[in-house]
């Protein structure tokens, strides 16, 4: 069981091992790899399958009913409830995005608004990891997620672990429990000594490393049109608090 915990950490830094005198060094080779990969992916002349009536009818029935809507007014009942003739003219502008991915981080496309709702619990009012992010993003390039979504999952799929569970489509997390309760189970009716270990990462997404990232995402697979996009969603990054009615610099 040892083995395999030292397994799954050693697996995805057995290219790189992250000695503390090395760090600067690793750091810079996957920043220049990273700046290369953004320079040659612009440059590809590959197409994205461009939208059509019925596959933009297949996205908008993925995305979850019932939403708030952004701020324009969108839900993803305001675009399901068109007629065919409508529908052809947003699958025009989406069809824009998908030729020049660029403008997917255009402002007026991807702005956002978040609200932080309080997680009670007994938990201190006065500490901001009390309270949970709710970011409600505009409608469009939510139907643009979910359409790079179909890709992406084809190449994570060809590179994840065997024994990951979690965030797999058409694969339950469930199954995690299910393996760790037959493991009990097995070891309680044949008086094997069981060692299991169960983690819980403290705000897991709050921070990352961009470069970093994109590295993994690139050695992943992620190449060509399918990359810009990536890098898309991390351009035009500008934060504006609003406290008493007034905005922040």
């Amino acid at each position: 069981l040892l083995d395999c915990f030292s397994k799954l950490t050693s697996e995805q830094s057995q290219d790189f091992r992250l000695l503390s005198d090395e760090i600067d060094r690793i750091y810079v080779t996957k920043r220049l790899i990273v700046n290369l990969a953004e320079e040659n992916s612009y440059n590809d002349d590959s197409e994205v399958t461009k939208f059509d009536i019925p596959t933009f009818r297949k996205v908008l029935s993925d995305l979850l009913p019932g939403k708030a809507a952004d701020l324009y007014g969108a839900q993803r009942e305001t675009f399901q409830n068109l007629d065919d003739n409508q529908l052809e003219v947003i699958i025009a502008i989406m069809n824009e995005v998908l030729e020049d991915l660029h403008l997917y981080s255009d402002t007026f496309y991807s702005i956002a608004q978040a609200y932080f709702l309080f997680k009670g619990k007994g938990k201190p009012l006065w500490n901001p990891k009390s309270y949970r992010r709710i970011t409600i993003g505009s409608v469009a390039q939510k139907i643009l997620e979910r359409y790079f979504c179909y890709q992406s999952s084809y190449v994570i799929r060809n590179t994840q672990s065997d024994l990951q569970w979690g965030f797999t489509q058409s694969v339950s997390f469930l199954n995690c429990a299910v393996t760790r309760d037959t493991a009990m189970r097995y070891a309680d009716s044949t008086g094997c000594q069981l060692l299991q270990l169960a983690t819980d990462v403290e705000n897991a997404f709050s921070q990352l490393c961009r470069t970093n990232q994109l590295y993994e995402l690139l050695v992943s697979g992620y190449t060509g049109k399918l990359f810009v996009y990536v890098t898309q969603t991390y351009c035009n990054t500008l934060t504006l608090v609003r406290v008493n009615g007034e905005f922040s610099d």
